[in-house]
């Protein structure tokens, strides 16, 4: 344009603001400083905009918020990160074209930010809130809940110190009659039969998580509960996140007490065996606090803890065939568990019973933790799914034209088949599925399989099945899969935009490149414990270039310097790294990362080799730094807490480094002068505990939050 003497001023004014609509509002007000003959055009885009995104990029202060929201007075869609704002910016989104509004980083918030937002909540919708602070009271979210008067979806994310079941309560009794979907958290029974009541038929949408012991537990009862009172469900999603050390300490505790009710009733309370019992109950409080510790200090790694503490799962088969009233209508099945836990040891021959009628309309599917999930029982489930109903299938075969050919693939495992597995694939152990595109698609788009038995043959299925319609798949903990089973998904689902193969048998520089080679359209890519090179990396940065922004590689012990250079250069618009335990990693790698991928949010960085010097270089390049993990990283000082100032990160909310390497001083400086704002989480690496300090501003809960949904996103 330029050698032809156009200029951007040359074009129409329509023309301008169709390129600058592209923009997304941070560069678009870079633009407006820059060039004042963008101004005019730049206004017409702003009060075009109908959904503002300010939590990716910007923590908005009062004043920015207000004069933005000004600029676009058509905006209905507000996503805010709340970090940097008071009850003031609260009081900008009292606006009438507001109806989706979404909340992020309340947890230093009042009361009085809640009595501000109240005020707008008479014409919401959509509210979504995330909060994982202990400020707010039952007083406060119940009065905010009171004034949604035309709620249709609440998502409440709370933390397990707030009390989730005031605001749910009040928003249900006063929303009904409008009031269609619900994601909540850690709610007891008195809150779900409350919601039964009003919400009975009119709910569509359910979405329940439980994070504590203080929520109502995921089991057979409440399947069956759900299954009787909401029969009219498109979205359900259970999902366990109780952390194993939870667990342990609670299996614990009852044994205790359950000890000590049988001294007690058996009169032997003192004297030698009472003296004698309270011993063995110190010494078994010991050895759970020293399992609890050793897991904690792994991240909660359940693969630690399970050596010690054997975790039952949470439903059987007799729950699960009560969800089997729900696949008339269901188009999103979320059956979790996290932390690698099971969720459920049903064999197959119950689960292909269950899944059997699984509709075709299904979108999202996750069945994380079904342990004896086999390979016969997905191919059904999805060859069912994808099958048109009886009435729209042909009764008669053309003249002239031939059936599909079926194709067949034989089982290669030397595991001992099961007796379903025998059942669906024949005597001869072969595994039937129609040809590709021979007829029509199911509608998955999302499938989860974490920690199941599913193999190379189950790959297979999802490739030949869903195709390239299939967009996101997690295959986290499957130990079945191979180097063909990634080959035949590389084949098949171009189309894949998340892929999560954390510990998974199969991934080397070979299955990898591959993958990589088919599949450029990933954004977010998991590949922990894999035994890759720096190939893989330089295959990552050349394959998917500026689309990859998620790349977590826990443990993946053959990465140097060399593959950081190359995936510095291939892909700068990261916003989540995760290197953790990759012990060839040095101050030059991280050096490279910090200088082209500037663009980064979150970066882990525990059991690293690096030193005070590569986080001087995060410090001064990151900008937009919100979370950084130095966890093991025994060359880090405390000395480097003086480069985490406003000016140089103003976006950083928690920073995680090693106990003994900081002194009291600097601790004291840093969360009472500098960052008082800033969770500073500070970890014994011996002991295996951890202390959070934070300023009058911070929240404790949500930097413990922050690191445990960190060290769990893989």
């Amino acid at each position: 344009m330029a050698s032809e003497g156009v200029r951007l001023n040359d074009f129409p004014s329509d023309v301008t603001a169709w390129l600058l609509s592209f923009l997304c509002n941070i560069d678009l007000g870079y633009a407006c400083r820059v060039c004042r003959a963008w101004c005019r055009d730049a206004a017409l885009v702003f009060r075009g905009k109908t959904k503002l995104d300010l939590r990716s990029r910007v923590m908005p202060r009062d004043l920015e918020l207000g004069k933005l929201l000004d600029r676009c007075p058509r905006a209905s869609d507000i996503e805010v990160d709340c970090n940097r704002a008071t009850e003031l910016g609260a009081m900008c989104l009292d606006r009438p074209a507001v109806r989706r509004l979404t909340l992020a980083g309340l947890d230093h918030q009042r009361d009085t930010f809640l009595s501000a937002l109240s005020v707008c909540g008479g014409h919401l919708t959509y509210l979504s809130m995330t909060y994982f602070g202990d400020h707010f009271t039952r007083k406060s979210l119940s009065r905010l809940g009171e004034s949604l008067t035309r709620l249709e979806s609440l998502s409440v994310e709370f933390g397990f110190k707030a009390p989730s079941t005031a605001i749910v309560t009040a928003a249900v009794k006063t929303a009904y009659p409008t009031l269609r979907q619900l994601t909540v958290t850690d709610i007891d029974r008195p809150c779900l039969q409350l919601i039964a009541s009003h919400l009975s038929r009119a709910l569509e949408g359910l979405s329940y998580t439980r994070t504590s012991l203080n929520g109502m537990p995921i089991d057979d009862e409440l399947l069956q509960y759900i299954a009787l009172r909401f029969r009219n469900l498109s979205t359900l999603k259970l999902i366990d996140n109780v952390q194993p050390t939870v667990l342990i300490e609670a299996h614990q505790a009852a044994a205790d007490n359950a000890e000590q009710g049988a001294c007690e009733g058996s009169g032997v309370g003192g004297g030698a065996a009472g003296s004698a019992g309270s011993s063995r109950r110190g010494r078994r409080r010991q050895a759970a606090a020293r399992r609890a510790a050793a897991c904690a200090a792994n991240g909660g790694n359940p693969a630690n803890a399970r050596r010690h503490f054997n975790f039952p799962p949470l439903v059987t088969a007799g729950g699960l065939s009560h969800l089997k009233r729900l696949f008339g209508k269901l188009r999103v099945l979320h059956l979790c568990r996290g932390f690698s836990l099971p969720f459920t040891h049903t064999t197959d021959v119950d689960l292909m019973q269950t899944f059997a009628g699984l509709p075709s309309s299904m979108e999202e599917l996750q069945l994380d933790g079904f342990t004896n999930l086999s390979d016969a029982c997905l191919h059904e489930a999805l060859f069912t799914s994808a099958a048109p109903p009886r009435s729209s299938r042909p009764s008669v075969t053309p003249r002239g034209s031939q059936p599909p050919i079926p194709i067949s693939i034989t089982t290669t495992t030397t595991t001992t088949t099961s007796s379903s597995s025998a059942a669906a694939s024949g005597s001869s152990g072969r595994l039937r599925v129609a040809a590709v595109g021979s007829g029509p698609a199911a509608g998955l788009r999302r499938l989860s399989l974490e920690n199941t038995a599913v193999s190379d043959v189950a790959l297979f299925s999802i490739s030949t099945i869903l195709g390239s319609q299939l967009e996101w798949l997690s295959l986290k903990r499957c130990k079945g899969v191979s180097e063909a089973g990634l080959a035949t998904l590389a084949e098949h689902c171009p189309e894949l935009v998340s892929l999560n193969l954390g510990s998974c048998s199969g991934v080397n520089d070979m299955s990898v490149v591959g993958l990589f080679d088919s599949c450029r359209k990933i954004t977010s890519l998991v590949l922990n414990d894999a035994k890759i090179t720096d190939r893989s990396l330089r295959a990552v940065g050349e394959y998917l270039g500026d689309s990859l922004t998620e790349l977590a590689l826990h443990r993946c012990d053959n990465i140097t310097n060399a593959g950081l250079d190359a995936l510095s250069r291939g892909c700068p618009q990261l916003v989540l790294l995760s290197l953790s335990m990759c012990n060839h990693i040095s101050d030059y790698g991280i050096k490279q990362i910090a200088q082209r991928c500037t663009f980064l949010q979150k970066l882990r960085l525990d059991g690293t080799r690096i030193s005070n010097s590569a986080v001087r270089s995060c410090c001064e390049h990151l900008k937009r730094l919100r979370q950084l993990h130095l966890h093991k990283c025994w060359s880090v000082s405390g000395a480097v807490l003086v480069e985490f100032t406003d000016d140089r990160l103003p976006f950083l909310k928690v920073v995680e480094i090693l106990r003994h390497k900081v002194e009291e001083t600097q601790i004291h400086n840093f969360t009472r002068q500098m960052r008082p704002e800033v969770a500073l989480v500070l970890h014994d690496a011996y002991q295996g505990w951890s202390k959070i300090a934070m300023g009058a501003k911070g929240s404790a809960s949500s930097a413990s939050s922050s690191a445990s949904s960190s060290s769990a996103a893989g």
